[in-house]
């Protein structure tokens, strides 16, 4: 059993290294990437208007927890990191329009957390990616970003997002 989950992890490796190679698949990745980075930004921002329970997410948040859903048939853990103004998506360049609302946006705002980047464990539901979205939109501590913002995570009860560190 456990040599069994072991080679299906590593399948899932081989099949995300892969992602680059293949252009379908890479294709298919920046198009959910890119809709993850809109959404993102957008829940990020109703948060300064609204309350996570707010019909107002309703949409959009059921569009992230689908499109996380579909990244993760795909290529299995989702990792996102932000860095010098560009979004990647298991090492796959998200490519967005600069005049929409993008990657140096969500950097800028996972930045105040000290955070560069989110891995997926698994797909959230709803409530999770409403809670994500508060916990970025909150006030960043100054004193310890990082710490701060997963203990935030973990309070609200995400606990399947693992945030790193600033990339450079």
């Amino acid at each position: 059993n456990q040599l069994e989950s072991g080679q299906a992890s590593l399948a899932k490796a081989l099949e995300s290294a892969r992602a680059g190679e293949d252009k379908q698949l890479g294709q298919r990745i920046r198009e959910l990437g890119e809709q993850m980075v809109r959404l993102m930004n957008g829940l990020v921002r109703l948060n300064a208007i609204h309350a996570p329970d707010n019909h107002a997410f309703d949409e959009p948040a059921t569009q992230l927890v689908a499109a996380l859903k579909r990244l993760e048939k795909l290529i299995g853990q989702v990792m996102m990191v932000c860095v010098e103004g560009q979004v990647y998506v298991n090492d796959v360049r998200v490519r967005m329009d600069d005049r929409m609302s993008g990657p140096a946006e969500l950097e800028a705002e996972l930045g105040r957390h000290g955070c560069g980047g989110l891995s997926f464990i698994k797909p959230l539901d709803d409530h999770g990616v409403r809670q994500l979205a508060a916990c970025i939109a909150a006030p960043a501590n100054n004193d310890r970003p990082l710490p701060a913002f997963v203990e935030s995570l973990r309070a609200r009860g995400v606990a399947d997002v693992t945030p790193s560190g600033r990339f450079r």
